[in-house]
């Protein structure tokens, strides 16, 4: 099986798949884009149909999705795939598994999609979902990727967590030197630094042959569900711990091997779908910075002047010593825009882009400074 030419990824985004994101990723400076190797979680299907049924069809929502993945991303580069978030009970109209449906449809887009799986789709109830990995695994020839989860346990055990692993490389025909390994902690506050460190420092230091993974991935977020405990009409600084643990299980490590950085971009693991009827989100802009993200909040988007209110956050974010200029990424150019009014206020969707590519160009170089 050949390996990916992924010698200059240094940074690995889990990103939920959202419109914005997509939008983040489409408005990356190249030299960045090259850089990250992106995992997609494929979105649940929004619920509000009759008796809470679903609202689309499946085939309808992943070619929403694929639309998405084609203009965002380049063909001939690899970015990883994984259906965590969608019902793995639904299937097409005429009873497709939703795997096979999505990566046929991304390889006619020339689109380097690689399947993710884990520990917690082993049962028999997914037992189709692996046979449609191992499918995908034959026709691109790209390897999979392992994706463990501390919530569940998956670390406490190195020995009995490299048994299950190797069982379920050997179900999806491979070996570890064509599969990544993602140790996903979730969230995380920055009391659990120390003890999700050890945890990873150990499930690294007793897997044996660690160095024979393609790549390792150490991901986690401590963005916030939401920002209710944030004052309205504030700047306030939030830790970025997912950071610290990554800091603290590199100087802890007596491995070659270090793992390279991942985290969830601006936003919580378990990303609710709100109904916007019903939602009073405020205005804000989430700007990361070193060791924090800088929270501009202003108030409801619902009260005067709606939102109008990005025109004076942008404004004081630009007036701030941490801003790092209109050239530094799209999203810093769109700040800037924003603050002169030369752009326009857009929308929630739109400050997520902005968010999320000016944290993605960030942490980006943030990595390669360090290297």
């Amino acid at each position: 099986m050949s390996k990916l030419n992924d010698n200059n990824v240094q940074y690995v985004p889990i990103l939920k798949g959202k419109m914005g994101e997509f939008g983040a990723l489409r408005e990356l400076d190249p030299s960045v884009r090259s850089s990250i190797l992106p995992l997609i979680d494929v979105p649940r299907i929004k619920i509000g149909g009759p008796g809470g049924k679903p609202i689309e069809s499946l085939e309808k929502h992943l070619d929403r999705v694929i639309k998405h993945f084609s203009k965002s991303w380049p063909s001939g580069q690899a970015i990883f795939v994984d259906f965590y978030d969608l019902d793995l009970a639904l299937r097409t109209s005429s009873g497709e598994h939703p795997i096979p449906y999505l990566f046929e449809k991304l390889r006619e887009k020339d689109i380097e999609a690689i399947p993710v799986t884990g520990l917690d789709r082993v049962d028999n109830e997914n037992r189709e979902y692996n046979r449609a990995v191992k499918s995908a695994i034959s026709l691109d020839n790209r390897g999979a990727c392992i994706r463990l989860l501390y919530p569940n346990g998956d670390f406490d055990d190195p020995v009995g967590t490299n048994h299950e692993i190797e069982r379920l490389l050997n179900t999806i025909g491979i070996d570890r030197s064509d599969a990544h390994l993602i140790l996903d902690a979730r969230w995380i506050e920055e009391e659990d630094i120390q003890r999700v460190a050890g945890s990873v420092s150990r499930f690294i230091n007793q897997t044996p042959n660690i160095s024979g993974w393609h790549e390792i991935i150490l991901a986690a977020s401590s963005y916030p569900e939401n920002l209710t405990e944030v004052e309205k009409n504030t700047t306030t600084y939030l830790s970025r711990v997912e950071y610290q643990l990554w800091q603290q299980v590199i100087s802890d490590s007596s491995e070659e091997r270090l793992p390279l950085f991942g985290d969830y971009g601006v936003v919580h693991p378990d990303l609710p779908d709100l109904d916007p009827k019903i939602i009073r989100p405020s205005a804000k802009i989430r700007y990361t910075l070193e060791n924090e993200w800088l929270i501009l909040k202003g108030h409801s988007l619902r009260k005067d002047p709606g939102f109008a209110q990005f025109h004076d956050l942008s404004r004081d974010l630009v007036a701030k010593p941490e801003f790092l200029g209109d050239e530094f990424s799209w999203g810093d150019g769109y700040i800037s825009g924003c603050a002169s009014k030369e752009e326009k206020i857009g929308n929630l969707t739109t400050w997520v882009k902005v968010d999320t590519n000016h944290h993605l160009t960030f942490v980006s170089g943030q990595l390669s400074n360090q290297i």
